[in-house]
């Protein structure tokens, strides 16, 4: 009983083959977290997952790949049930503790930008006041980052390997290869994720635990709006909005005041503040390419009717302003 316990581990944890460890992996993965055997299940538990896999007749590989693999899989369920049911925990562990991830965090202050390259050959630019936190090395299984912040991703293209990012504590994009960006500010009344380049499933999480998913394509956009906790999508046109500030360049079509403040006070790590409700109401279509602070204030205060004072980092900008009920 020994030997052929010590065989179907074998198989099944990619010893011996990898398309054993890969069935095993495949029926794993496919079952939601919840469903999944823990480490401490009892002896009864996991008689009954493996009876799902013996009454499912689960082949979880491609057509062309069944043939070679179905009598070896049909075995491993039927040798599952009549070995020791505990041999599951023995194949999860020995397959998992292969892939301890390491991970590298990097927080990117205000005033500055990055570029990563991961270890998938993917391309990451992290804007300022951004934390992003992901694998040095990618296992076998989806390739998962973590954001606080906003980056525009380029994905490398791994069918078998699904990219997935989680950002705001709320919205999971999830890709197989393409470019878009999302942006999760902690202190945004937004987050939002654009997609350049394929397609995007982003699925949004409520406070009870809710979920709702939009599919994007190039020139559709997510949008979370945090006060009430929804989501919905949107198409845009203008691809620069998303993608310049890489190369230092801000966009602005129509935009809340507010929300140039929170872009410029991270580009430049400084500090604004505004004097009125009215300067509050007011809304800015601007491009400022890269350019010095005071130029910046400068063109600001002129589409504000405003002026700017300064001392050290902090701004203050006092004015007119615009009519809170004619923006």
């Amino acid at each position: 009983m020994a030997n052929k316990k010590k065989g179907l581990l074998d198989f099944l944890s990619g010893k011996k083959s990898e398309e054993g460890k890969k069935i095993f992996e495949t029926w794993y993965n496919s079952m939601p977290e919840t469903d999944h055997p823990e480490l401490e299940a009892s002896e009864e538990t996991l008689k009954d997952e493996l009876a799902k896999i013996k009454s499912k007749g689960i082949v979880p590989l491609k057509q062309d790949e069944r043939s070679s693999v179905g009598v070896y899989w049909r075995a491993a369920a039927v040798a599952l049930l009549v070995v020791s049911a505990g041999i599951l925990l023995y194949v999860k562990r020995d397959i998992f503790s292969k892939e301890q991830i390491k991970y590298t965090e990097h927080y990117v202050p205000k005033g500055k930008l990055l570029q990563l390259s991961l270890s998938d050959g993917s391309q990451v630019w992290l804007n300022s006041d951004t934390k992003f936190r992901y694998p040095e090395e990618f296992g076998s299984g989806v390739r998962e980052v973590y954001l606080e912040g906003e980056a525009f991703f380029d994905v490398s293209k791994d069918a078998s390997r699904p990219f997935r990012i989680l950002s705001g504590g709320k919205l999971t994009t999830t890709v197989l290869g393409t470019s878009f960006n999302v942006k999760a500010y902690g202190n945004d009344e937004f987050n939002e994720v654009a997609v350049i380049t394929g397609k995007v499933s982003v699925v949004h999480t409520t406070a009870d635990n809710r979920s709702s998913e939009v599919l994007l394509q190039p020139g559709q956009k997510a949008v979370l709006i945090k006060a009430q906790d929804m989501l919905s999508k949107e198409a845009f046109s203008d691809v620069d909005h998303y993608t310049s500030w890489r190369d230092g360049k801000l966009i602005f079509e129509d935009a809340p005041v507010d929300e140039v403040i929170s872009s410029l006070e991270r580009y430049y790590n400084i500090e604004i503040k505004l004097s009125s409700k009215n300067l509050e109401a007011c809304r800015v279509t601007a491009t400022f390419d890269p350019m010095p602070l005071e130029k910046v204030m400068y063109l600001l205060c002129f589409t504000l009717n405003a002026e700017y004072m300064h001392t050290g980092k902090k701004y203050a900008i006092t004015g007119a302003g615009c009519n809170p009920n004619h923006p």
